[in-house]
């Protein structure tokens, strides 16, 4: 109460504190009624009836068939190609700081944007895009590498019970990823335009946003030497010079 007391004094003694509470907009208790208007304006061309832009009833049924598909035994079986795409991009910063020009500056945001890349397009999509290493033009060919991708899964689709695919050994899946998984459950309803918008909003948004993150703090750390020894001293105990084998 001490930040009362001043405008107390101040008020000769007496105290007027007036309460009110603000009514709340009917559109916030309601918000599932509503589209995402300009958003998905927005996004549209990019992704389609994604996640992202989609209206409620597009949402809640694809949400409903993308979220098994990220269960353990896949995830487990991520974990090594997560490790060979950062160490490609550590060898590469390690080879910049040996080099002549070891004094330039690195955009580290960019290094990130291309890791994210890489993991998602290995992940979701069964695609090396291979940006850490090289230039590679996403954009101009993104839509028809997609549609090629949706289609060659389709053509070897074998479609299975949710369980089973979740129960799948995916180290022996020779294209283990996101759209494998989605294919293979064998959704009859489900056309390659929108598959490709679900895909397509996880390959913008998602490298995009672990890029921001990383990045973020990365810059943190610098900020902070004691944390970034810390974090440091406990990635080496957890992992020491081995790949992460599996999620604990």
């Amino acid at each position: 109460m001490d930040e009362f007391e001043a405008l107390k004094a101040s008020n000769n003694g007496v105290l007027r504190l007036s309460l009110c509470m603000p009514v709340l907009p009917r559109w916030e208790e309601n918000a599932y009624n509503y589209d995402k208007g300009v958003l998905a304006d927005i996004l549209e061309p990019f992704m389609g009836k994604g996640l992202i832009p989609a209206d409620w009833d597009t949402w809640k049924v694809r949400r409903k068939k993308i979220v098994p598909g990220f269960h353990k035994a896949y995830l487990n079986a991520s974990m090594a190609m997560f490790g060979r795409c950062t160490e490609r991009m550590i060898g590469k910063l390690d080879a910049h700081t040996a080099s002549a020009n070891s004094d330039d500056m690195v955009d580290m945001e960019t290094e990130f944007l291309n890791l994210g890349l890489d993991i998602i397009g290995l992940g979701v999509f069964n695609y090396e895009f291979g940006s850490i290493t090289r230039e590679s033009p996403v954009i101009k060919v993104l839509n028809e590498c997609l549609d090629e991708l949706i289609e060659q899964a389709r053509r070897i689709s074998e479609p299975e019970e949710i369980e089973a695919l979740q129960q799948r050994d995916y180290s022996k899946v020779k294209d283990a990823s996101l759209l494998r998984f989605l294919v293979d459950a064998g959704d009859a309803d489900l056309g390659a335009r929108q598959l490709r918008d679900d895909l397509m909003t996880m390959l913008i948004a998602g490298h995009e946003t672990t890029a921001a993150v990383l990045t973020w703090t990365l810059y943190c750390l610098t900020k902070s030497p004691s944390h970034m020894a810390e974090i440091q001293a406990e990635v080496d105990a957890a992992l020491g010079d081995s790949h992460p084998g599996k999620l604990t």
